[in-house]
């Protein structure tokens, strides 16, 4: 199924102004204020309902394939400046596994992270932290001062 851009756009430009939201207001103030300033009716949900809602949530919508693996293929590049040095990643993937991945910066090594790049090629590695800690465990031979964890929330 072919993606459907859609614009975004702050919710403060489409609702009536309201002095007492602002970027620190909690949910519990955003909802207060579609009740009382729009009019959006509330309903609790029971019981049975809040389970179902969290069972829903554990067995479909917290799972890897649900949220990665229905992706199409995309590209994305990302540039993040560490104590250590710049990392640039510029990477393709494709229902949620990584087809190829370029790594450049002014970071140091002592080995070439092209080596390290290539353990990403042709859909080894998902698209998920875990996965992609688990293709770097040894990435501070690569990129001096990394950790997997760190090269992991890149993707992000």
């Amino acid at each position: 199924i072919r993606s459907v851009r859609s614009r975004v756009t702050n919710l403060c430009s489409v609702l009536p102004k309201n002095p007492y939201l602002n970027k620190n207001s909690s949910p519990e103030d955003f909802l207060s204020y579609l009740t009382h300033s729009v009019g959006l009716p509330v309903r609790e949900f029971s019981v049975e309902e809040n389970d179902a809602i969290l069972n829903l949530s554990a067995s479909k919508f917290s799972l890897w394939e649900w949220i990665y693996g229905k992706n199409g293929t995309f590209s994305a590049e990302t540039t993040r400046r560490f104590p250590f040095g710049k990392i640039e990643l510029s990477y393709r993937a494709d229902r949620g596994m990584i087809q190829s991945l370029r790594i450049t910066g002014d970071f140091f090594g002592d080995l070439p992270a092209s080596e390290l790049a290539d353990r990403f090629e042709n859909g080894t590695v998902r698209m998920a932290p875990e996965s992609i800690q688990e293709a770097v465990q040894d990435i501070d031979r690569y990129i001096s001062g990394a950790t997997p964890e760190l090269f992991a929330s890149l993707f992000e």
